[in-house]
């Protein structure tokens, strides 16, 4: 190698230093969950939450608990649940602006359903203003779209209600009747001008609703077992099962075309199990794993896993709640604040909270000034010598 190949290399050195030194730095942390401790003061099973930028809400069995967030970055302070009495069932849960809607049902024909109306304007002094008691009508899981609210009319149908005044719902429509209990619905996911209702049975149920007025339902999916959970994320459905298949707990399709959709992948658990809850952030899922079928090898807890090729997922880490002592799952509907992580724990009444790293691509602009480095830190300082 001769003197001036040498020379040569020598310019482009601080180049690749940099190179080294940002891409360390742009490269990804490892993606893991990190177990942060238990919000109090809750009972019940639960169903999804809403998060405002002040509060944290959870429906449980029979109350809305609310937990104010604390300034100082620790874990949220419980409110309490607000003077709504004892609803069995509360499963739905909404928030337009002010205001948190909650949803409640009962096994029971002769059950009443509600729709209660929450005022969390002032974290301080969270109420009760509205409590809807429609005949005939109970309230499943909750979606808002505008003015629009989307619920699984438990076990039947679909309803939409118009909440333009928050404190005097109207219906719109409903598909279903009361004399159809446990036909289906429990889960429901809005796409588009789309809504998919899981029928705790063997299939998925697809409405069009691009009329709130008039509900169609248009097809179906036929799935192996009963749905215990169904999420949309990114163009694609996941479906939870209510016991795993041969370990599978999770399916997924994809739902780009609305005329041709496809079982494009899926997920296994440890052992046949029911996914209880989802949770998206950024490439990964959070699948809570609940109610093993085989307990002699029970280990449930929330599995982390990269979605970014829906065909093949993978984990990347799994909580145990066994660590806590628990013997069995009994974990409710998860949801995702920031880069926090809530998992209620009905078996123990506590939230489980989680803190979400690496979950988030690195920056392009790290990427593209370590490439610039290279070229750029290198022409510089050939520039400098030969000034």
């Amino acid at each position: 190698m001769t003197l001036m190949s040498l020379r040569k290399m020598t310019d482009f050195l601080p180049g690749i230093l940099v190179v080294a030194i940002l891409a360390a730095f742009a490269r990804p942390a490892a993606a893991g969950l990190t177990y942060l401790g238990s919000l109090n003061g809750f009972s019940g099973q639960a169903s999804p939450m809403v998060f405002t930028d002040e509060l944290v809400a959870v429906n449980g069995d029979t109350a809305t608990h609310i937990w104010r967030k604390n300034d100082l970055g620790s874990l949220p302070v419980f409110v309490g649940p607000p003077d709504i009495g004892r609803q069995r069932n509360q499963v739905g849960l909404a928030r337009k602006g002010d205001y948190v809607f909650a949803g409640a049902y009962g096994y029971k024909k002769e059950t009443m359903g509600s729709l209660i109306t929450i005022d969390v304007s002032d974290p301080t002094d969270v109420h009760v203003v509205n409590t809807w008691e429609p005949e005939g009508i109970k309230f499943g899981r909750l979606i808002r779209r505008g003015n629009v609210l989307y619920s699984a009319f438990h076990f039947v149908g679909l309803a939409t209600i118009d909440i333009t005044d928050p404190l005097d719902p109207q219906f719109l429509d409903v598909y279903g009747s009361i004399e159809d209990e446990f036909n289906g619905t429990d889960n429901i996911a809005l796409h588009g001008d789309y809504i998919f209702a899981g029928t705790n049975e063997d299939r998925v149920d697809i409405y069009n609703v691009a009329d709130p007025g008039d509900i169609q339902k248009v097809g179906s999916i036929n799935t192996d077992s009963g749905n215990r959970w169904i999420s949309i994320h990114n163009d694609h459905l996941y479906v939870g099962h209510e016991r795993g298949i041969a370990y599978r707990i999770v399916d997924i399709y994809d739902i780009s075309d609305m005329s041709d959709i496809q079982q494009v992948g899926h997920y296994d658990a440890h052992f046949s199990a029911t996914c209880h809850s989802f949770a998206f952030s950024g490439d990964y899922a959070f699948f809570v794993e609940n109610h093993s079928y085989q307990w002699s090898r029970g280990s449930f807890g929330i599995h982390m896993v990269d979605i970014s090729d829906p065909t093949n997922p993978v984990q990347t880490d799994f909580f145990d709640t066994s660590e806590l002592g628990q013997l069995y799952g009994d974990l409710g509907g998860c949801g995702i604040d920031g880069d926090r992580l809530y998992v209620p724990n009905y078996a123990r009444d506590m939230i489980m909270v989680f803190e979400i790293s690496g979950a988030q691509a690195p920056e392009p602009s790290a990427w593209a000034m370590a490439v610039m480095g290279l070229a750029g830190a290198g022409a510089l300082i050939r520039r400098r010598r030969r000034g």
